[in-house]
């Protein structure tokens, strides 16, 4: 960027502690490329769920490693892309190339889809959109619990198969841009709904609690967050940030963002129905007021969001601080599995050629999946009730195994379609 142009102030909060390991002694991993290129798993589906219309939506990421290294224990990094809840994509110009360039640092990259506000007219503005606050609070609650099933995949993938892109699933930073860094903020840092306004409570509390329902039960989800990466983001309180004073944060933001408050304000300026929400700036200061290893970098004009303004310079300080945070990072050991208890289900009919009844002993909500024998999932859904019917009557004859998990419970049992 042309500094005679736009100027950029760096406010700089550090947190003076003794360092077991000093930032000089973490070699090049991290700050320089140590890969000449980077593997690509495009695609890859890490959860499901249902939008704002009830209609089902596969959630799929992207994931890139650094050829050609050995590490079997590397941090990830998940990054959520901006569009104001109704709009964007995991291969956001602005996000995807940095997702790609820290893989080649030595980072795993995961970038996500997570489910948008589907809207009557295409391209509508948000503010009409969220007339109503509620639908606001419940797109910022799905992207929360996106988020959170994201990395219980992750998780998942190294406790059940082999783990496949060689993570340290303790080691995590969460990269949020807009509406990104809104719901990456909530999900890390609000960790009781109790705590939440009533019109965002009520929204937890109907879309599945604080974990949500998305995929992959029976893995802790924001609990091995290491930092936070938050480009033009904003928070329902600032004093949520004593929840996880563990957690390192970077912020990046505009001084005059007329969408998202740098400091305490409205969304879109005059969007007040919605709430004040506190921007960057307030939320740096609270991290520094608790002594949290911070840093505030904004720009002296009039934008939104930070990193499509200039994805070099927050790639740039964003590696420099993270660099430091893996110094700072000593237990590199990936989270223990949840010890899991095993039933079988019931299926009745079974052979069956219309629906099915499937019950289990699990209480409380319980994610359920059909697999063909090829291991292709061919249905999926939630029930709270102890069991559920399927309608099979539209799958080709044969064998398929069923597969019911709780939080920590697992049942499993088979039907024979005919």
């Amino acid at each position: 960027m042309n500094e005679n142009m736009k100027h950029i102030y760096s406010v700089l909060f550090f947190l003076t502690i003794s360092f077991a390991l000093k930032a000089q002694d973490c070699g090049e991993r991290y700050q320089t490329y140590i890969s000449s290129g980077i593997n690509q798993f495009k695609d890859i589906q890490y959860g499901f769920n249902y939008d704002n219309k009830n209609i089902p939506i596969d959630l799929k990421m992207d994931i890139y490693t650094p050829k050609d290294d050995s590490s079997v224990l590397r941090p990830l990094i998940i990054f959520v892309h901006g569009g104001s809840f109704i709009g964007g994509d995991k291969g956001s110009e602005a996000q995807a190339p940095i997702a790609r360039d820290m893989a080649r640092k030595g980072y795993v990259t995961a970038s996500i889809n997570y489910r948008l506000q589907r809207t009557v007219v295409p391209e509508i503005d948000p503010i009409l959109e969220f007339a109503d606050k509620e639908n606001w609070y419940k797109a910022i609650t799905r992207g929360m619990h996106d988020i959170k099933a994201a990395i219980r995949f992750m998780k998942r993938e190294v406790a059940e198969n082999g783990n496949p892109y060689g993570i340290d699933t303790n080691n995590i930073t969460l990269y949020g841009s807009s509406a990104g860094a809104i719901s990456v903020l909530h999900a890390v840092y609000l960790t009781d709904i109790n705590d939440a306004i009533p019109v965002f409570k009520s929204a937890i509390e109907q879309l599945g609690g604080i974990e949500g329902n998305s995929g992959n039960p029976g893995y802790a989800s924001t609990n091995t967050v290491r930092a936070v990466v938050s480009c033009s983001g904003a928070m329902t309180e600032r004093r949520w940030i004593g929840n996880r004073p563990d957690v390192d944060l970077i912020a990046f933001h505009h001084n005059t963002d007329p969408t998202v408050p740098f400091g305490y304000g409205c969304f879109v300026t005059a969007a007040c129905h919605l709430g004040r929400f506190y921007g960057s700036n307030p939320l740096t200061q609270e991290a520094k007021l608790l002594n949290i290893r911070n840093e505030l970098h904004f720009f002296d004009e009039i934008g939104h969001p930070a990193d499509n303004f200039n994805p070099e310079y927050v790639n740039s300080k964003m590696t420099s601080f993270l660099y430091e945070t893996q110094c700072n990072y000593l237990n590199s050991q990936a989270t223990p599995v949840i010890n899991r208890s095993s039933f079988a289900l019931k299926a009745y009919p079974n052979p069956a050629d219309n629906f099915v009844r499937i019950s289990w002993p699990m209480e409380g909500q319980v994610s359920v999946s059909m697999n063909d024998i090829t291991g292709r999932q061919v249905w999926n859904g939630f029930s709270i009730d102890g069991f559920i019917e399927i309608s099979v009557n539209n799958l080709p004859a044969g064998m398929y195994v069923l597969r019911a998990e709780s939080a920590d419970q697992t049942a499993v049992g088979r039907i024979i379609v005919q």
